[in-house]
């Protein structure tokens, strides 16, 4: 066997399930001659399976955990790669990981350690970006949810394969002290909630997001060809190319659907009205605000069951009360006709 041992502010020893320690030969870092490398599978406490390695000569008092290097559709630069539970890593996969900087290191912090109330994992990739993982967070979904941000301003493989871990702890620790810091900003945003953060992403120019929201879920309840029987959401996406708004149902075999004619009316009075945008500065000052997937990059995101006759009438008042107010006559009773 081996002398690898993960150290405690590397995984969570209680929780994690350790595979055998495996040894591969391979060029580092577009370097000769080959080097020794030991590699180990753990599987951690949010059923992620990671590969933790080490350089077998050097006897460092700290490991490696392979990362994506670069930001995609499902992944963020800095995130640890997680594999199939039945994959194994072959000597040619590790060396490009080696050759393109797709490993970083990872780091626990305990309850008290940070300014943000709980436990957190940071993973600190070599391309100088990284994940927050909060571990006391509810499970929303059947994977981690991860936020990433930017802890050096550029690559910084060799930095990061050489800093002693007590410095790298104190170094995030001070990061994440300094309010303004895209560390610290990510660190804080785990807090949110889902809704909180979308709020903080999505604003309004006139009124407020909430009442835009009721009246387009008014909208979506009062519009018979598009609830009919079933439970709906309506997706609004910003103005971006190529989005388009649509309906989605959960329970039907062709779940997206174009967005009916008189929908479509509504959401361009509503809009109008409140002039919702996204807060590109933001998205772009922190990492972790930036959307990555559809339903993230909504406007809006309204759910919608199946309304009662009750629920449907409430809903129509809504509408006509706020619209007296927006709309002319000749286009209010258009509107309501049925």
């Amino acid at each position: 066997m081996f002398p690898f041992d993960l150290l405690p502010h590397e995984v969570e020893d209680e929780t994690a399930r350790f595979g055998r320690v495996e040894a591969m030969r391979v060029t580092p870092f577009r370097q000769r001659p080959a080097v020794e490398f030991w590699l180990r599978r753990v599987t951690t406490s949010v059923e992620e399976n990671l590969w933790f390695f080490q350089e077998a000569r050097r006897g460092k008092r700290w490991n490696f955990v392979l990362t994506y290097e670069g930001t995609y559709d499902d992944y963020l630069a800095g995130q640890p790669i997680s594999y199939g539970p039945d994959v194994e890593l072959n000597e040619r996969e590790f060396a490009n990981c080696l050759k393109w900087d797709s490993w970083g290191r990872m780091l626990h912090f305990a309850p008290g350690e940070l300014p943000v109330p709980g436990r957190f994992r940071a993973t600190l990739g070599a391309s100088g970006e990284g994940v927050w993982l909060d571990l006391n967070a509810p499970p929303e979904s059947k994977e981690p949810c991860y936020l990433a941000f930017r802890w050096h301003p550029q690559a910084c493989a060799k930095q990061l394969w050489d800093f002693d871990v007590d410095e790298l702890r104190a170094h995030l620790k001070a990061l994440a002290l300094e309010a303004e810091h895209d560390v610290s900003f990510a660190l804080r945003w785990s807090k949110l909630s889902p809704l909180e953060r979308h709020k903080q992403r999505v604003k309004v120019r006139r009124g407020t997001w909430d009442e835009a929201n009721e009246l387009l879920t008014a909208a979506l309840r009062t519009d018979i060809s598009a609830v009919r029987n079933a439970d709906w959401r309506w997706v609004l996406l910003s103005a971006r190319v190529g989005h388009k708004d649509y309906l989605w149902r959960s329970d039907s075999a062709d779940h997206y659907h174009e967005t009916p004619p008189r929908l479509r009316v509504w959401k361009q009075l509503i809009f109008n009205a409140f002039e919702p945008y996204e807060d590109l500065d933001l998205c772009k000052r922190y990492w972790c605000v930036w959307p990555g997937d559809n339903e993230d990059d909504s406007l809006f995101n309204i759910r919608c069951t199946a309304p009662s006759a009750h629920e449907q009438m409430e809903a129509l008042l809504k509408l006509r009360q706020w619209a007296k107010r927006k709309v002319p006559a000749a286009r209010l009773r258009a509107l309501f006709e049925t």
